[in-house]
């Protein structure tokens, strides 16, 4: 699916980028660790195309009836999370693939462009994006601690009362919902690091740290994707409706 092979590319990345930061592997493979990553980084961009489409479905589908807050957080998790974030890579990406193209063949494009004041700036959209990644990583952590907790109540109570059909079920949603919140937690430090890196300033995170909490976002999304291909029930946000 396109998700899973998000998530294959998503840890290629940071897998790169980890090695890239890491001396003990030596110059050469430090040197194609950082190639490959950035290779896996930009085919994320051509597989995240769907993005947009998929984004304002949750805003159709997934704003729930209920608090005004509930509703506001959902909104900007779909909206600026989700709309906003994609819209921004999308253009980013239209530029670079502009740019590759001989500057002499498209005088008009490259004409509008830089009046425009866009024909330098992709790298700059692409930072703003990970502002966007940052909200929704706020919200849908938020939506995950609050899972947890109530997740942990009915575990509690489910072993007070005897109901030990329900304990196994409560445990798996617990493993599942600690794994998203591990990833949105990672996510909130990694998009700040990428969101600085606005006018070619450097990131504050090195490549070591960047690989590692990226690679830990993704093997706790793998785990939890495994896990819910046999509990179709869970979500992160599932104790709205706790």
């Amino acid at each position: 699916t396109l998700w899973g092979s998000d998530r294959i590319l998503r840890t290629g990345q940071f897998l790169g980028r980890y090695i890239g930061g890491s001396r003990e592997f030596g110059g050469e493979a430090q040197a194609l660790g950082l190639v490959f990553g950035a290779a896996f980084s930009q085919a994320r961009y051509i597989n995240r195309i769907y993005g947009v489409l998929d984004s304002a479905q949750g805003l159709i589908y997934d704003v729930p009836k209920g608090p005004t807050s509930t509703r506001i957080l959902k909104i900007l998790c779909h909206g600026v999370g989700g709309v906003g974030y994609h819209v921004l890579e999308h253009i980013a990406l239209m530029i670079m693939i502009i740019r590759r193209c001989n500057p002499d063949k498209i005088p008009a494009v490259k004409a509008w462009l830089e009046k425009k004041g866009l024909w330098n700036r992709a790298d700059d959209l692409d930072a703003l994006a990970q502002w966007c990644w940052f909200v929704e990583a706020a919200v849908k952590l938020y939506f995950a601690v609050m899972t947890r907790r109530k997740v942990q109540a009915a575990l509690k109570k489910a072993v007070a009362t005897g109901n030990t059909a329900a304990v196994p079920k409560l445990l798996n949603h617990r493993t599942m919902v600690s794994c998203d919140i591990i990833k949105n937690t990672t996510d909130l430090i990694l998009a700040p690091h990428y969101a600085t890196m606005y006018g070619d300033r450097p990131g504050f995170l090195s490549l070591r740290y960047v690989g590692l909490l990226g690679m830990a976002g993704s093997m706790s999304q793998f785990v939890v994707r495994y896990r819910q291909q046999v509990d179709k029930a869970y979500s992160y946000d599932m104790g709205l409706a706790m």
